[in-house]
């Protein structure tokens, strides 16, 4: 995600082992069972400078209207 600029979400965290590409240390630290990520990137030169997680622990589904919402609140700031 990071290396893409592109948001990314998953909805089966849990599943995931260190081996896999979708581990994250933060997601097992936090118990997350799905998760969705937006790369905070400069209008200047399109670098991603940061990423704003927002994760759950309980059975939350996460989808393109979440990323869509997430995005928005991004472009306020």
């Amino acid at each position: 995600m990071v290396r893409t600029g592109k948001p990314f979400w998953n909805n089966a965290l849990q599943n995931a082992t260190y081996t896999d590409v979708l581990y994250t240390p933060i997601a097992q630290a936090e118990c997350l069972t799905s998760a969705a990520a937006i790369p905070i990137v400069t209008t200047e030169f399109r670098l991603v400078t940061g990423v704003l997680l927002a994760g759950y622990r309980s059975t939350q589904t996460v989808s393109d209207q979440t990323i869509s919402r997430l995005s928005h609140y991004l472009a306020t700031f």
